[in-house]
Protein backbone atom coordinates (compact mmCIF):
# COMPACT_ATOMS: atom_id res chain seq x y z
CA UNK A 1 0.00 0.00 0.00
CA UNK A 2 2.73 2.27 0.92
CA UNK A 3 4.60 1.91 -2.43
CA UNK A 4 1.08 2.21 -4.41
CA UNK A 5 0.77 5.45 -2.14
CA UNK A 6 4.17 6.94 -3.03
CA UNK A 7 3.41 6.31 -7.02
CA UNK A 8 -0.09 7.95 -6.78
CA UNK A 9 1.55 11.02 -4.88
CA UNK A 10 4.62 11.04 -7.67
CA UNK A 11 1.90 10.97 -10.58
CA UNK A 12 -0.06 14.14 -8.61
CA UNK A 13 3.68 15.76 -8.38
CA UNK A 14 4.58 14.90 -12.01
CA UNK A 15 0.90 16.53 -13.25
CA UNK A 16 1.74 19.97 -11.29
CA UNK A 17 5.28 20.23 -12.84
CA UNK A 18 4.18 19.52 -16.42
CA UNK A 19 1.24 22.20 -15.32
CA UNK A 20 3.92 24.49 -13.98
CA UNK A 21 5.92 24.25 -16.86
CA UNK A 22 3.04 24.50 -19.64
CA UNK A 23 1.66 28.12 -17.91
CA UNK A 24 4.91 29.49 -18.08
CA UNK A 25 5.95 28.58 -21.56
CA UNK A 26 2.14 29.61 -22.58
CA UNK A 27 2.31 33.25 -20.64
CA UNK A 28 5.72 33.66 -22.64
CA UNK A 29 4.42 32.78 -25.99
CA UNK A 30 1.59 35.10 -25.23
CA UNK A 31 3.27 37.94 -24.45
CA UNK A 32 6.53 37.67 -26.35
CA UNK A 33 8.88 38.37 -24.04
CA UNK A 34 10.39 36.82 -20.35
CA UNK A 35 7.40 36.46 -18.05
CA UNK A 36 8.47 32.96 -16.48
CA UNK A 37 8.61 32.13 -12.51
CA UNK A 38 12.32 32.88 -12.89
CA UNK A 39 11.52 37.00 -13.02
CA UNK A 40 8.79 36.99 -10.62
CA UNK A 41 9.56 38.30 -7.37
CA UNK A 42 9.55 35.27 -5.03
CA UNK A 43 11.63 32.97 -7.31
CA UNK A 44 14.79 32.91 -4.70
CA UNK A 45 11.99 31.92 -2.25
CA UNK A 46 10.46 28.92 -4.06
CA UNK A 47 14.26 27.93 -4.94
CA UNK A 48 15.12 27.98 -1.45
CA UNK A 49 12.37 25.50 -0.48
CA UNK A 50 13.61 23.30 -3.45
CA UNK A 51 16.60 23.09 -2.20
CA UNK A 52 15.28 21.78 1.37
CA UNK A 53 13.22 19.43 -0.53
CA UNK A 54 16.15 18.13 -2.70
CA UNK A 55 17.51 17.08 1.12
CA UNK A 56 14.67 15.44 1.92
CA UNK A 57 14.56 13.37 -1.37
CA UNK A 58 18.18 12.59 -0.98
CA UNK A 59 17.73 11.49 2.54
CA UNK A 60 15.04 9.36 1.24
CA UNK A 61 17.21 7.66 -1.32
CA UNK A 62 20.40 7.14 0.57
CA UNK A 63 18.20 5.13 3.70
CA UNK A 64 16.64 3.28 0.85
CA UNK A 65 19.81 2.53 -0.54
CA UNK A 66 21.19 2.14 2.76
CA UNK A 67 18.45 -0.27 3.79
CA UNK A 68 19.11 -2.45 0.78
CA UNK A 69 23.13 -2.66 1.02
CA UNK A 70 21.80 -3.85 4.96
CA UNK A 71 24.03 -1.00 6.58
CA UNK A 72 23.31 -0.29 9.83
CA UNK A 73 22.65 3.48 8.59
CA UNK A 74 20.89 3.92 12.83
CA UNK A 75 24.07 2.40 14.38
CA UNK A 76 26.67 4.10 12.90
CA UNK A 77 25.31 7.95 12.54
CA UNK A 78 24.13 6.63 16.38
CA UNK A 79 20.07 7.77 15.80
CA UNK A 80 17.18 7.09 18.18
CA UNK A 81 15.85 3.88 16.55
CA UNK A 82 12.43 4.86 17.96
CA UNK A 83 12.00 7.77 16.08
CA UNK A 84 13.42 7.05 12.62
CA UNK A 85 11.05 6.28 9.92
CA UNK A 86 10.94 3.38 6.95
CA UNK A 87 12.42 4.67 4.00
CA UNK A 88 9.05 4.20 2.22
CA UNK A 89 7.50 6.63 4.47
CA UNK A 90 9.90 8.82 4.40
CA UNK A 91 9.98 8.94 0.69
CA UNK A 92 5.41 9.55 1.11
CA UNK A 93 6.22 12.36 3.14
CA UNK A 94 9.00 14.03 0.47
CA UNK A 95 6.21 13.44 -2.28
CA UNK A 96 3.59 14.83 -0.95
CA UNK A 97 5.64 18.12 0.18
CA UNK A 98 6.85 18.42 -3.47
CA UNK A 99 2.80 18.64 -4.01
CA UNK A 100 2.14 21.17 -1.62
CA UNK A 101 5.39 22.76 -3.34
CA UNK A 102 4.00 22.42 -6.78
CA UNK A 103 0.39 23.14 -5.83
CA UNK A 104 1.46 26.73 -4.04
CA UNK A 105 3.60 27.32 -6.86
CA UNK A 106 1.35 27.24 -9.39
CA UNK A 107 -0.94 29.14 -7.35
CA UNK A 108 1.19 32.06 -6.81
CA UNK A 109 2.48 32.14 -10.90
CA UNK A 110 -1.00 32.08 -11.66
CA UNK A 111 -2.11 35.06 -9.56
CA UNK A 112 0.89 37.09 -10.86
CA UNK A 113 0.03 36.81 -14.28
CA UNK A 114 -3.56 37.00 -13.68
CA UNK A 115 -4.78 33.90 -15.10
CA UNK A 116 -6.20 32.92 -11.92
CA UNK A 117 -8.70 34.67 -9.21
CA UNK A 118 -7.31 35.22 -5.85
CA UNK A 119 -8.54 36.14 -2.78
CA UNK A 120 -5.12 38.03 -1.53
CA UNK A 121 -2.40 39.05 -2.59
CA UNK A 122 -0.05 36.65 -5.10
CA UNK A 123 3.13 37.56 -2.30
CA UNK A 124 0.86 35.39 0.30
CA UNK A 125 1.04 32.20 -1.22
CA UNK A 126 4.94 31.93 -0.74
CA UNK A 127 4.94 33.30 2.92
CA UNK A 128 2.17 30.47 3.35
CA UNK A 129 4.72 28.24 2.03
CA UNK A 130 7.99 29.31 4.16
CA UNK A 131 5.36 28.78 7.51
CA UNK A 132 4.53 25.67 6.56
CA UNK A 133 8.39 24.62 5.21
CA UNK A 134 8.92 25.96 9.33
CA UNK A 135 6.70 23.59 10.64
CA UNK A 136 7.95 20.54 8.74
CA UNK A 137 11.63 21.07 9.85
CA UNK A 138 10.48 21.30 13.75
CA UNK A 139 7.52 19.47 13.67
CA UNK A 140 7.22 16.67 14.73
CA UNK A 141 9.97 17.78 17.35
CA UNK A 142 10.40 14.43 19.40
CA UNK A 143 11.83 13.33 15.68
CA UNK A 144 13.03 16.67 14.29
CA UNK A 145 15.54 17.21 17.58
CA UNK A 146 18.02 14.76 16.87
CA UNK A 147 18.79 16.36 13.45
CA UNK A 148 18.71 20.08 15.04
CA UNK A 149 21.20 18.89 18.11
CA UNK A 150 23.71 17.45 15.10
CA UNK A 151 23.82 20.78 13.37
CA UNK A 152 23.92 22.51 17.10
CA UNK A 153 27.21 20.53 17.33
CA UNK A 154 28.58 21.72 13.99
CA UNK A 155 28.51 25.19 15.19
CA UNK A 156 30.52 24.27 18.61
CA UNK A 157 32.56 21.89 16.72
CA UNK A 158 35.71 22.54 18.93
CA UNK A 159 34.75 22.63 22.21
CA UNK A 160 32.57 18.93 21.19
CA UNK A 161 33.10 15.39 20.71
CA UNK A 162 32.99 14.69 16.65
CA UNK A 163 30.87 12.19 15.62
CA UNK A 164 29.74 10.49 12.42
CA UNK A 165 26.52 11.72 12.13
CA UNK A 166 28.05 15.99 12.81
CA UNK A 167 30.73 15.35 10.08
CA UNK A 168 27.91 14.03 7.79
CA UNK A 169 25.84 17.06 8.48
CA UNK A 170 28.81 19.44 7.93
CA UNK A 171 29.40 17.99 4.64
CA UNK A 172 25.91 18.23 3.43
CA UNK A 173 25.99 21.82 5.28
CA UNK A 174 28.93 22.97 2.86
CA UNK A 175 27.46 21.91 -0.42
CA UNK A 176 24.00 23.96 0.36
CA UNK A 177 25.60 27.15 0.63
CA UNK A 178 23.51 28.39 -2.29
CA UNK A 179 20.39 27.09 -0.59
CA UNK A 180 21.18 29.18 2.87
CA UNK A 181 22.14 32.43 1.36
CA UNK A 182 18.13 32.04 -0.40
CA UNK A 183 17.10 31.22 2.80
CA UNK A 184 18.54 34.74 4.44
CA UNK A 185 17.30 36.37 1.09
CA UNK A 186 14.15 34.93 1.76
CA UNK A 187 13.90 36.42 5.49
CA UNK A 188 14.95 39.72 4.08
CA UNK A 189 12.09 39.51 1.39
CA UNK A 190 9.20 39.24 3.85
CA UNK A 191 10.47 41.02 6.58
CA UNK A 192 11.07 44.49 4.08
CA UNK A 193 7.63 43.85 2.43
CA UNK A 194 8.67 43.10 -0.89
CA UNK A 195 6.92 40.10 -1.38
CA UNK A 196 3.55 42.10 -1.70
CA UNK A 197 5.28 43.56 -5.10
CA UNK A 198 3.82 42.22 -8.18
CA UNK A 199 6.03 41.38 -11.21
CA UNK A 200 5.84 45.01 -12.92
CA UNK A 201 6.96 46.71 -9.35
CA UNK A 202 9.92 44.49 -8.57
CA UNK A 203 11.03 44.75 -12.11
CA UNK A 204 11.44 48.16 -12.48
CA UNK A 205 11.92 48.98 -8.76
CA UNK A 206 15.00 51.41 -7.78
CA UNK A 207 18.09 50.48 -6.14
CA UNK A 208 16.53 52.35 -3.06
CA UNK A 209 13.36 50.26 -2.71
CA UNK A 210 15.44 47.44 -2.16
CA UNK A 211 17.90 48.94 0.41
CA UNK A 212 18.58 45.78 2.31
CA UNK A 213 19.90 43.64 -0.75
CA UNK A 214 22.43 46.45 -1.23
CA UNK A 215 23.02 47.46 2.34
CA UNK A 216 26.75 46.49 3.64
CA UNK A 217 25.71 44.37 6.74
CA UNK A 218 24.03 42.28 3.99
CA UNK A 219 26.25 42.13 0.69
CA UNK A 220 29.78 42.32 2.89
CA UNK A 221 28.29 40.90 6.38
CA UNK A 222 25.82 38.45 5.95
CA UNK A 223 26.28 36.97 2.70
CA UNK A 224 30.28 35.95 3.33
CA UNK A 225 30.19 34.76 6.80
CA UNK A 226 27.10 32.00 5.39
CA UNK A 227 29.28 31.19 2.45
CA UNK A 228 32.16 30.49 5.01
CA UNK A 229 30.63 29.35 8.03
CA UNK A 230 30.02 25.77 7.00
CA UNK A 231 33.21 25.08 5.22
CA UNK A 232 34.52 26.75 8.66
CA UNK A 233 32.51 24.53 10.60
CA UNK A 234 34.26 21.49 8.94
CA UNK A 235 37.35 22.69 9.40
CA UNK A 236 36.96 22.98 12.99
CA UNK A 237 35.72 19.62 13.25
CA UNK A 238 38.99 18.27 11.25
CA UNK A 239 41.01 20.25 13.88
CA UNK A 240 38.84 18.70 16.76
CA UNK A 241 39.67 15.38 15.20
CA UNK A 242 43.19 15.41 14.80
CA UNK A 243 43.23 16.46 18.44
CA UNK A 244 41.29 13.76 19.73
CA UNK A 245 43.04 11.09 17.91
CA UNK A 246 46.57 12.62 17.43
CA UNK A 247 46.30 11.86 14.07
CA UNK A 248 47.17 13.76 11.25
CA UNK A 249 46.11 11.98 8.24
CA UNK A 250 43.54 12.06 7.07
CA UNK A 251 42.21 15.03 9.52
CA UNK A 252 45.03 17.50 9.08
CA UNK A 253 44.68 16.98 5.44
CA UNK A 254 40.35 17.43 5.51
CA UNK A 255 41.30 20.37 7.21
CA UNK A 256 43.19 22.21 4.57
CA UNK A 257 41.74 20.52 1.46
Amino acid sequence: FDAFKMGYHLGIAAILAIWVMWDSGEQIFIHRKDVSIIEQPAFRVYRACAGLLLLHWSWAVSTHVWTLARINFIYLFELDPRHQSPPMKIFNDAAMETIIFLLNLLLYYKTQVGTTFSFFHAGYYPLFLCLYTLKKLFSPWNIKKEIWVVIGKCFIAPFTKVDFFSTFCADVLTSSVKTILDIAWSFGFFLSADFLMDREEWMNRSSDSTKWENAFWYKNVAVPVLCILPLWMRFQQCLRRYHDTGKRFPNLANAFK
